[in-house]
C-alpha cells in the first residue's frame, strides 16, 4: 500500500466520524472556558467553548470539522466552491451557506440569522469595516497573520485547539499531517531542487502567478524541497503575485511542475511555445478544478491529503 492509498483511506475514515447534527461528536464541552485569541485586528475573548461557529473560509471550516465539530454556517465564494460549499474531503455534514466575495463584504444578514457565538472570518475580515461589522454580530477572529489573507494550516489547528479546549487533539492533528508530508517528501526525494509554478488564467487574458515564498500553498511544496522559479520572484519584486498577459507568460512558467486554474479553457492555445515548456513536455501539468483550487489556495489539515493524492502522477512525471 503506497502513501497515496493510505492517504485516501485515512481521509475516508475521518469523514465517517464527522457529526451529522449538533456541534460536537462526543462529550459536551466544559461550561466555562476562558480563552483569548490573538489575531491581526487585536484579540478576541471567549468565555466558553463556542457552540455555533460560522466559518467563512474553507480552511476554517475544515479545521473545525477535523476536531469533530460542525460549523452552523460556511462561507461560499462564487465560482470556486462546489454546490452547497462542500468539498470531497469534508465528509457529510449540514451547514447553512453564506455568500462571500473576494472584492466585497460577506452577507451580514445571513450570518446574523445563524445566531453565531464565534465567527472565524479569515480573509473576509482583512478590512477594518468588515471586521467591525462582524464583531457587532458575534466575537470574530480576523486573519491570524498580518498578511490578511490565508492563514497557515498549523496555526489554525493550534488556535482551534485553544478555543475548543482540545489542545491534545490539535497536537495529534498536526503531528499526523506532518508525518504524511514527511512521507511524501521521502517518497519523492527526486523533487528536491525542482521548481513549481502556481498560476491562474483569467477571461481578461491575464495570468496571475504566485510569487511569495510565504504563501501557504507555496509552503506545502517547499517542505518537499521544491522552490518557485527565480525568474518569477525577480519579475514580481515585492508583490505576492506576478501578473502578466497570456502572450507574455511563457518565461514565468518555465518550471518542472505547473498547477493551473484556467478559466479561459483555452490557455494552451494562447501561449506561444506552450508545448515546449518543461512541465508540458513531461506531463507534469495539473489543471485545477474547483475543489483542487480550494485545496491548494486555502490548504487545511483535511485538504492537504486530497491535494497530494491528485498530484501523484504529476509528481512522478517530474524527471
Amino acid at each position: 500500500m503506497n502513501i497515496y492509498t493510505k492517504i485516501v483511506l485515512s481521509t475516508a475514515l475521518a469523514a465517517l466520524v464527522l457529526p451529522q447534527a449538533g456541534c460536537s461528536l462526543n462529550t459536551p464541552p466544559p461550561a466555562k472556558h476562558t480563552i483569548t485569541i490573538e489575531h491581526s485586528k487585536g484579540s478576541t475573548a471567549l468565555e466558553a467553548v463556542p457552540q455555533r461557529i460560522v466559518a467563512l473560509s474553507t480552511s476554517w471550516a475544515d479545521t473545525v470539522l477535523a476536531f469533530g465539530h460542525r460549523p452552523v454556517g460556511i462561507g461560499v465564494i462564487t465560482g470556486i466552491a462546489t454546490t452547497g460549499g462542500h468539498y470531497p474531503w469534508q465528509g457529510r455534514y449540514e451547514a447553512a451557506t453564506v455568500k462571500l466575495s473576494l472584492l466585497g463584504a460577506p452577507a451580514y444578514e445571513d450570518i446574523a440569522a445563524l445566531e453565531p457565538d464565534l465567527i472565524l472570518a479569515d480573509y473576509s475580515a482583512r478590512d477594518d469595516g468588515v471586521y467591525d461589522r462582524l464583531t457587532s454580530i458575534a466575537p470574530t477572529v480576523a486573519p491570524l497573520a498580518a498578511s490578511g489573507y490565508v492563514d497557515p494550516w498549523r496555526k489554525q489547528v493550534e488556535t482551534a485547539g485553544a478555543f475548543l479546549g482540545e489542545q491534545v487533539r490539535a497536537s495529534e492533528l498536526i503531528e499526523n499531517t506532518d508525518t504524511t508530508l514527511s512521507a511524501l517528501a521521502d517518497e519523492h526525494a527526486h523533487l528536491s531542487g525542482k521548481t513549481f509554478a502556481i498560476a491562474t488564467a483569467t477571461q481578461a487574458g491575464m495570468v496571475g502567478i504566485v510569487a511569495s515564498n510565504s504563501d501557504p500553498a507555496v509552503e506545502l511544496f517547499t517542505e518537499m524541497g521544491m522552490g518557485l522559479p527565480e525568474q518569477v520572484i525577480d519579475l514580481a519584486g515585492p508583490a505576492p503575485r506576478l501578473i502578466v498577459s497570456l502572450e507574455n507568460a511563457l518565461p514565468a512558467l518555465q518550471a518542472d511542475l505547473i498547477l493551473l486554474r484556467d478559466s479561459t479553457e483555452k490557455l494552451p492555445n494562447r501561449i506561444p511555445g506552450w508545448e515546449e515548456l518543461p512541465a508540458v513536455r513531461t506531463g507534469a501539468v495539473l489543471f485545477l478544478d474547483g475543489p483542487l483550487t480550494a485545496a491548494l489556495s486555502d490548504p487545511s489539515v483535511l485538504s492537504i491529503d486530497y491535494l497530494f493524492s491528485h498530484l501523484e502522477s504529476k509528481l512522478n512525471a517530474i524527471p
